[in-house]
């Protein structure tokens, strides 16, 4: 009889007892967006693959001296730059995720409540994504638009009218 109540007893408090998240990560957004980053880059070098594959096939049927041959190697070298790219981004994206996994998981087992995701680290990381996608070349006109602006050519120095000068003709002649 006190067995059985000792072993009733043991077993709400063990069932009552909280268990750690055993993948806290999985309800970290940083990591989750991360892995989303990995897939994309994995996705564009199989893509990339396939192009060049393709664009060196038409190269090795295209006749000589078409300049179709040029064309498609030029485009296959560019493609397989692509992928290059892409395979160090992968490389770059599994190294982050897994510090993520780590750190999350440090700081899971650290905490008594279960982990939430940093409001202000989420900030950060969003912040560092956006700077890391921008384009690098700057358009002015386009900037002007992103700013709810509009683009007066007589103010940035520009000639009025939009019309572009006209080349001097060359000199006809030449008495040889």
């Amino acid at each position: 009889m006190y067995l059985c109540r000792f072993l009733v007893s043991f077993l709400i408090f063990f069932v009552a007892c909280e268990q750690k998240d055993p993948k806290p990560e999985l309800k970290d957004k940083i990591y989750q967006d991360m892995i989303a980053q990995k897939g994309e880059a994995e996705r564009i070098m199989k893509e990339m693959e396939t192009k060049a594959a393709e664009v060196r096939k038409t190269a090795a049927e295209a006749r000589i001296n078409t300049g179709v041959k040029e064309k498609a190697e030029r485009q296959a070298i560019e493609f397989e730059k692509t992928r290059d790219k892409m395979a160090q981004q992968m490389t770059y994206w599994k190294i982050r995720i897994f510090e993520r996994l780590k750190y999350v998981r440090t700081l899971a087992s650290k905490n008594a409540e279960p982990y939430s995701s940093n409001s202000v680290e989420l900030e950060t990381y969003e912040s560092e994504k956006k700077l890391r996608q921008a384009k690098n070349a700057w358009d002015l006109k386009a900037r002007f638009k992103e700013t709810g602006f509009d683009y007066n050519p007589v103010l940035m120095g520009e000639a009025p009218g939009g019309k572009p000068k006209e080349k001097p003709k060359p000199a006809e002649g030449g008495g040889h």
